[in-house]
């Protein structure tokens, strides 16, 4: 897990980097000054896929993160991002005892891309991975302000036409995580 944070962390910093880099210059003067940028990290935690033990059925553990890391400018307006997933499930018997090894490594949605297998199932043919690169390429340009405003619908995935077009998941834990990366953006 640390090596997943670390990870996302770096490409942070890249992403804020490229930025500083690359953008704040007066395209009609041509003056090429780098704008001040900050970066911000949010992680929304859910354990709604937990469950009880019961007569002959393992109970499980679960802590399902999203976490978005940001990079936004002296306006406030996002100018990189990038979104990732972890599900964790820990499986335990009536007695409590763990059923699930403790070495267990859980790979985040992008670190499985294809893995996830959720193409098939996609209205869309996109995997996971994918539909969050396009909410994450769509918050580009918006305030925290902005990605709160982007219009659901009552199944909790975006009413926006051009967005529903690159991303049918569930946007609600998207857009909490990348509003409280750029709460936290220093």
């Amino acid at each position: 897990m640390k090596k997943r944070i670390a990870l996302l962390l770096g490409t942070v910093l890249t992403v804020s980097v490229l930025a500083a880099g690359c953008g704040g210059g007066d395209t009609a003067t041509g003056t090429g000054t780098a704008e001040n940028v900050k970066t911000g990290v949010g992680v929304i935690t859910s354990i709604a896929n937990s469950k009880d033990a019961v007569a002959g059925e393992a109970g499980a553990a679960a802590a399902d993160l999203t976490i978005a890391a940001v990079t936004v400018d002296e306006s406030g307006k996002i100018v990189g991002c990038a979104i990732d997933a972890v599900q964790t499930q820990v499986e335990f018997d009536e007695a409590g005892v763990l059923g699930t090894d403790l070495s267990t490594q859980f790979p985040t949605k992008q670190e499985q891309g294809e893995g996830y297998n959720m193409k098939s199932q996609s209205a869309i043919g996109k995997e996971w991975n994918e539909q969050a690169d396009a909410f994450a390429s769509y918050c580009i340009g918006k305030t925290a302000e902005e990605v709160t405003g982007i219009a659901v619908t009552e199944e909790g995935v975006a009413a926006d036409t051009d967005l529903a077009a690159s991303c049918t998941i569930h946007i609600g834990g998207l857009q909490a995580a990348v509003v409280k990366a750029v709460a936290n953006a220093e």
